[in-house]
């Protein structure tokens, strides 16, 4: 979540949203809505492939996640 809340500060840099310090999960499903120029890369797949290169644990983040369906009820 910290590198989703930094790609979305350095995006809106210069803005009066470039210095949030959080924010809606809703707005995750914006990474897959915003495409590059060649409409062929979205932003979560950039954001996916910085990460399996620079830190590729992050990418197993769901294994964290096991007990969240458990736990809603």
């Amino acid at each position: 979540m910290k590198k989703i809340l930094y790609l979305g500060n350095t995006l809106n840099q210069g803005t009066a949203r470039g210095s949030a310090v959080g924010f809606k999960l809703d707005s995750l499903l914006k990474l897959t809505d915003t495409r590059a120029s060649n409409s062929k890369m979205t932003l979560m797949h950039y954001l996916c492939k910085v990460l399996a290169e620079k830190s590729p644990p992050l990418l197993d983040f769901h294994h964290d996640l096991v007990s969240v369906e458990t736990a809603s009820k």
